[in-house]
């Protein structure tokens, strides 16, 4: 093991892919003579230009002469000539080959050309003397003799076998070619210049084009001049490893951008912002067939130029990681401890040290502020304007936090609270520390908090300046109903791993402490909403720890705070497929779990999150059936098993409530679900318990949404449209919610949150002069960040065999000699061994599985033969795990607790994941911070979601991406071309996303569901046939709804409100008995029906179709493009 730490690790992985898909670059030195076993066109996938007019299928088809080789006996592994002796064998038969059916590629190659030409494009000022420095390799075949590996042997034809055996040798050659361009300032197009070296088989194809600006469009092509002949191709008529750089002759920056700029002063402001963050990023090469790259100096692209522009036939760009400020800017006392901001390390006077502690923070964030001011003054003029206007909403960050920091010197009750959430979330991060609460079995002991709260191992747990600002700045709008903050949305917008979530649990902790100490009816404090099942669970876990801890607090009456005599609780309120709806079905999966080891486990805790120990052990399981107070009825709790936890059977247990029926009935401090449960509103009335209704609580402070680029297209206005009757529901004790939305990628945020909300939102932190850096964040330009890589295999017949020759090599480099003793090498390797593979369908994903036990094992035994690698350093495969919507609710937590397991070459104890092939369902939510490795199957369909997926790796190391893009799909060809100009400014590609709650479609398929949700829950409609009696009541909410949809989209409200006449009146003529319920059979006539389903003869033929589900939406279709049209009958009649 020779590598020092993660970073070496991965360069040299980085290393060995380059070479086994693209071979030796200009800068590999001895590699450039290398000699291969293996044709060159059955080993290369990118970076060669074959004879022109070859059709695709025939590229792997490789022809040499007859006479190079002699025949080998079988049984050799070696790729070799076949058995014929005159044509060496293809690298195999992928599993997709042959089948390029319309199905699987959306081109059919039938008819397509191999690439004979590739080259870049770039732009400069005006006429200019051009420097191009060409590179390439060709290859030649010889035939060397080796002894043979089973001398002496009898063969099957009697005959023993030869003591030698003739081979064949590809040898390389390498060329260099500077040629001299003048370029004159008009458009033109130069004689194709031939390439020393290749006797005119390669030629420089150059044009210039003047655009109106008068600056000069220069495109540089290399072109194989040869002509495919026949089926095959030879290696010596291909050219590989084709690179060009080009420099003006002296060596001056006069590359001008290509890209497109955004424009400076531009009317729309997010447009200008844009163009202001990313002035140090602009792109200045365009690549065709290979990959545009240039001199990325930041400090030459923001003054307009570079010196050299080039190709990449592999591209990569490490993008630095953008990281939490730890450290004050100017400030030498800043202090974050969370143990402090609780009691300031035991001193007299804890509120006055705390208060300055805060007070440092804020000055700190002021003194940076006035030295970016100062900063925008040298800015061009076109910028400065939207400079000022990003500074104006620091100030205003800045003063919001300074009125939480004097809300808390003021009242004695909001700053006990703000100190016992400080010590709720110490306690959290403590337990949720597998270093120092790891997982263990039943019977193992606890040991306790090594070093205890005080001085835990690792350190004291502070805030990040972002975590605590947030909450500072929101403290006003928490505490007081009537605060005009609290009407905002404010939008974290941070880096995927950078402690969102932290800072919202911060938020919510103090919000419940508050109420608390208020004196307030013990109800549901806080929703907080997701939108997929798997982040929801994995979520939850978080969450449920900080209850625990808040619940610790109540009963010992830590600083003498009197929190309620009811337990702080919270609950998992999600579909069916996740947990139980009933106490009656969570009563049948107990039973059957302890029946049978391998039945589903609905209750998702499957760990104590106090203390570590196991629920599952079937010998003494955590969940328990137990009587519901002094009745007969029963449900299932869940008790830590361990009879020394502060939560086991000596307790009231932990104080989790997963089954819906019992959240209904004693509602939780925090319920935490995803957004579609939310059409309950109009089915169930029970749910207005969460709301506080029926128990005289207020309804939720606070709401909280994660992960909001998710809340768009059909199930964001959906979602905006049920919306209007959660807002109603939460502001019926007279009081808005606050509302709190957290993402890592959104363009819009402001329109989409007016459109979800209708409020006014703040994005935090807010941006200032430059991409990624605020107070709050900074780009570490010293760290290894993610490190993304492409590869575009214009040199195999398929996709699926990039992905094989792209897998192989990276698999098979976490294969190092590394010591049982060497715990340091294990954890370099680690990250890396584990290949997260991601595919942007299921149908894909299925093709993958098949790759991963046939052609990869197969092509890996070839590529450890080539190199030689000892047996027992070659990588064998465990069958590939699966994360997608097929996983039951059940397998999910068991997947990411074994994604934990450290990776080695020979486990001793729970084998670890080698593949873990995924959808789009790990691309939020799944934090498992040793993942190194992903490999992209083609480019996503938004850069929001490549954002997310991409970020599930290199979260604590150094993260390798390589993108495998579809060679047959132009977005992903274009993607591939621009890929150094995507990345370095990947936020800024991220779409804009759009809800329209009310459009006709919306509400066609969810405004009755409001209608009804409202009548019902807040206007006293029990019942459907009491419409008449009670409609001054339900005006009175319909004018609600008539506010909103003229506040949102005005012009939609006139046809809303006829819409609603008219069904207010059908209503009242029908005048149903029932609602209707979402399952069985109905017996009396019903006023709705589930949507999608067949309503009743009898009892529904003039009911409603309703939402069970936001994800009732209409389903996808399939749209093809015809060649050959039908005629139709009147132009068959003019014939």
């Amino acid at each position: 093991m020779t590598f020092s730490d993660h970073e070496q690790f991965r360069e040299s992985m980085l290393r060995d892919l380059q070479h086994q898909v693209f071979g030796p670059s200009l800068v590999d030195g001895e590699r450039r003579q290398e000699v291969l076993s293996v044709a060159p066109l059955q080993l290369y996938a990118t970076g060669v230009l074959f004879p022109q007019k070859l059709r695709q299928e025939s590229i792997e088809e490789v022809g040499v002469e007859d006479n190079t080789v002699e025949q080998l006996t079988e049984g050799d592994d070696l790729p070799n000539p076949q058995q014929d002796g005159l044509k060496p064998r293809r690298s195999g038969k992928f599993s997709d080959a042959g089948s390029n059916t319309e199905d699987q590629e959306p081109l059919n190659l039938a008819n397509e050309f191999s690439p004979s030409a590739a080259g870049i494009s770039f732009r400069i000022g005006e006429a200019a003397r051009l420097m191009v420095h060409i590179g390439f390799g060709t290859y030649g075949v010889r035939t060397r003799h080796e002894p043979h590996p089973r001398a002496g042997e009898v063969g099957m034809d009697g005959a023993p076998r030869p003591q030698t055996r003739t081979v064949p040798e590809y040898f390389r050659v390498h060329h260099e070619a500077p040629l001299s361009l003048e370029i004159d300032p008009a458009s033109v197009v130069l004689p194709p210049i031939d390439v020393p070296g290749t006797d005119g088989g390669l030629k420089l194809h150059v044009s210039s084009r003047k655009r109106t600006d008068g600056t000069l469009v220069v495109s540089t092509m290399l072109v194989n001049q040869k002509v495919a002949t026949g089926k095959h191709v030879a290696n010596e008529d291909a050219y590989f490893q084709i690179e060009i750089s080009v420099r003006e002759h002296k060596g001056n920056a006069i590359f001008l951008p290509i890209d497109r700029g955004f424009g400076a002063g531009s009317d729309d402001s997010e447009v200008a912002s844009m163009e202001l963050l990313y002035r140090h990023r602009r792109a200045f090469a365009l690549g065709h067939g290979v990959a545009g790259d240039w001199n990325r100096d930041e400090s030459l692209s923001e003054k307009g130029a570079t010196n050299l522009v080039r190709s990449a036939a592999v591209p990569t760009y490490d993008l630095k990681p953008i990281k939490p400020r730890e450290m004050a800017y100017k400030e030498s006392n800043l202090n974050l401890s969370m143990r402090f901001l609780f009691d300031a390390d035991g001193a007299v006077e804890p509120e006055r040290k705390i208060l300055a502690a805060l007070e440092v923070l804020a000055r700190d964030y002021a003194a940076w502020i006035r030295e970016a001011e100062l900063e925008a003054v040298r800015l061009d003029p076109g910028l400065k304007a939207t400079a000022d206007k990003n500074l104006k909403s620091c100030w205003s960050c800045h003063d919001r936090m300074r009125k939480g920091i004097g809300v808390l010197a003021s009242d004695a009750n909001v700053m006990l609270a703000f100190r016992l959430m400080n010590r709720a979330m110490l306690v959290q991060q403590i337990h949720s520390s597998r270093e120092l609460v790891p997982p263990r079995d039943l019977g193992t002991p606890f040991s306790g908090i090594e070093g205890g709260y005080e001085n835990p191992r690792g350190g004291a747990r502070k805030w990040r300046p972002f975590q605590l600002a947030f909450i500072l700045m929101n403290i006003a709008g928490i505490t007081f109903k009537d605060d005009l903050e609290r009407s905002l949305v404010d939008l974290i917008w941070f880096p995927t791993g950078g402690g969102k979530t932290e800072a919202y649990l911060g938020l919510a902790a103090f919000a419940i402490c508050s109420a608390r100490l208020s004196g307030a009816v013990d109800g549901t404090n806080v929703l907080m909403r997701y939108t997929l099942r798997l982040l929801t669970a994995q979520q939850f876990q978080r969450a449920a720890g900080l209850v625990m801890a808040l619940e610790k607090i109540r009963r010992d009456r830590t600083l003498g705070a009197n929190l309620g005599s009811r337990a702080i609780s919270i609950g998992l309120w999600v579909g069916k497929s996740l947990s139980p709806n009933s106490r009656a079905d969570a009563l049948s999966a107990l039973n059957k779990i302890k029946a049978d080891a391998f039945a589903p486990n609905p209750f998702q805790v499957l760990r104590c999150p106090w203390c570590g120990v196991t629920l599952t052990d079937r010998n003494r399981l955590g969940y328990r059936d137990k009587r519901i107070g002094v009745g007969a009825e029963r449900t299932v709790k869940i008790i830590c098993p361990d009879d020394t936890c502060e939560f086991g059977e000596h307790s009231e247990g932990l104080p989790i409530q997963v089954v819906d029926e019992d959240i209904y009935a004693q509602p939780p401090s925090i319920v935490i679900g995803t957004v579609d449960k939310f059409a309950q509103i109009s089915w169930d009335y029970r749910v207005g318990r969460l709301f506080g209704l029926g128990m005289d609580a207020a309804p939720p402070a606070l709401i909280i949404q994660d992960e909001l680029h998710l809340i768009s297209g059909p199930l964001g206005s959906v979602v905006g449209l049920y919306e209007t009757a959660i807002d109603r529901l939460c502001s019926a004790g007279g009081s808005r919610p606050k509302i709190v939305a957290s993402t890592a990628t959104i363009r819009r945020a402001q329109q989409q949150c007016y459109d979800l909300y209708a409020r006014d939102s703040f994005e935090f932190p807010p941006q200032a002069l430059r991409a990624g850096e605020s107070y709050f964040a900074y780009e570490d330009r010293d760290s290894p960040g993610r490190l993304y890589v492409g590869v575009m295999g214009t040199a195999v017949k398929s996709h699926q065999t990039s992905l094989v020759r792209v897998a192989s090599p990276l698999l098979q480099s976490a294969c190092q000699a590394v010591k049982d003793d060497d715990s340091e090498g294990r954890r370099i390797v680690d990250p890396y061994g584990t290949l997260v593979w991601y595919f942007n369908s299921l149908r894909e994903l299925g093709h993958a599985a098949t790759l991963c036990i046939g052609d990869i094992p197969e092509f890996l035994k070839g590529l450890c033969h080539r190199l030689n690698i000892p047996y027992e350093l070659r990588r064998y495969i465990r069958p590939p795990t699966e994360l997608t919507s097929r996983c039951n609710a059940d397998e999910i937590p068991a997947i990411l607790e074994q994604l934990e397991v450290p990776w080695e070459m020979k486990p001793k104890g729970k084998p670890p994941v080698d593949i873990l092939l995924a959808t789009n369902m790990i691309a939020v939510g799944v934090d498992v911070a040793r993942l190194g490795l992903i490999i992209m199957s083609g480019q996503p369909k938004s850069t929001s979601e490549y954002i997310q997926a991409t970020s599930r790796v290199g979260r604590r190391f150094p993260g390798l991406v390589v993108t495998v893009y579809t060679q047959t799909k132009s977005r992903d060809r274009s993607h591939y071309e621009r890929f150094v100009a995507y990345h370095q400014s990947l936020y800024r590609f991220v779409e804009p996303t759009s809800v329209t709650p009310f459009s006709p479609q919306a509400r066609e398929r969810g405004m009755r569901g409001v209608l009804i949700a409202l009548a019902r829950l807040l206007a006293g409609v029990s019942t459907p046939d009491l419409i008449a009696a009670r409609e001054d009541e339900v005006r009175e909410e319909v004018e609600f709804i008539r506010a909103r949809v003229a506040k949102i989209d005005p012009d939609e409200a006139g046809e809303s409100m006829e819409e609603i006449d008219d069904w207010l009146e059908f209503w009242k003529a029908y005048s149903p008995k029932e609602y209707g319920s979402m399952g069985g059979t109905p017996s009396a006539s019903t006023l709705a029906f589930p949507f999608g389903s067949t309503p009743d003869d009898n009892f529904q033929r003039d009911a409603w179709p309703m939402l069970t589900s936001m994800r009732n939406v209409d389903g996808t279709s399939a749209a093809r493009v015809l060649n050959v049209y039908e005629e139709s009958e009147q132009a068959e009649g003019n014939h």
